[in-house]
């Protein structure tokens, strides 16, 4: 006889199995591909990790149904999420968090002063190319993705080597202790840092399927950069482990007796 959980399992299999295509959106309004913007209030939203992380679900959704059609049908909504999103691209690499259908766009006035799309775009574009095996649909597109990694590497980048973030709204890890109410500019989050990351190897591996060499050896140089960063600064050797780094911190003095001993090290 099946557990309790084990029954509720299948239900929950059963549901979303016969219902994930109402997530599903056709293009319109300020979305001009199709999507699957998440419904706050009856009001499509689309989220920038959301829709990544939620298209890891479909896939996994579609792989346990083994319906080779149903994973063509959804290739259009997958790749949408995408290019909604980079059709809001521009030179400076500006991209937003949030696009609410029906509602403009607005940028910062400083788009250096605030957060913006976490960067996983690149994440989520080298997933759906793994899964058709193309990517000649992100051409076109493809110069506002590097921009937009131009855009972190100009304005989110501490001179460590090292990612932060501008401010604490947004962030995805809500109440992170790390950067949740401090300083703006002061957070060098090993989460952020990960995921920048995993960004430019992904960023890597789209330059390679579109035979774009040059720039792939020039994202590489900055993936061995940043890894080397955190290595330096976010290593601690007493716990063995990685930690998030406070870039406020005054450099190390060790004619100050005072602080004599105290574990603040490498980052200005």
């Amino acid at each position: 006889m099946k557990s309790q959980l084990a029954n509720h399992i299948d239900l929950l299999k059963e549901h979303i199995y016969s219902s994930y295509q109402g997530m599903f959106r056709e293009a319109g309004d300020n979305l001009p591909y199709p999507s699957w913007p998440q419904a706050a209030n009856s009001t499509p939203m689309l989220w920038d990790w959301d829709s990544w992380l939620s298209n890891a679900a479909l896939r996994q959704i579609l792989t346990d149904r083994a319906d080779e059609q149903a994973m063509q049908t959804s290739l259009a909504y997958e790749k949408g999420c995408i290019l909604n999103y980079l059709s809001y691209g521009s030179m400076d690499g500006w991209v937003p968090i949030l696009i609410v259908r029906g509602k403009p766009v607005t940028r910062p006035d400083q788009i250096a002063q605030e957060n913006m799309h976490k960067p996983v775009l690149a994440q989520h574009a080298a997933f759906i190319v793994q899964q058709c095996g193309d990517a000649e649909w992100l051409r076109e597109k493809m110069y506002f993705l590097l921009t937009f990694l131009n855009n972190y590497a100009s304005h989110h980048r501490h001179e460590s080597g090292l990612y932060y973030w501008q401010t604490d709204k947004q962030i995805g890890v809500d109440n992170d202790p790390s950067t949740y109410f401090r300083p703006h500019k002061s957070s060098g989050s090993i989460f952020l840092n990960c995921l920048m990351l995993r960004e430019l190897e992904a960023a890597i591996v789209l330059c390679q399927s579109l035979h774009l060499d040059e720039v792939g050896g020039e994202l590489q140089k900055d993936l061995t950069s940043l890894r080397a960063a955190i290595q330096e600064h976010c290593w601690d050797e007493r716990d063995g482990c990685f930690y998030s780094v406070d870039i406020n911190l005054l450099p190390v003095d060790h004619d100050q007796w005072l602080h004599s001993g105290y574990p603040v090290t490498g980052v200005p």
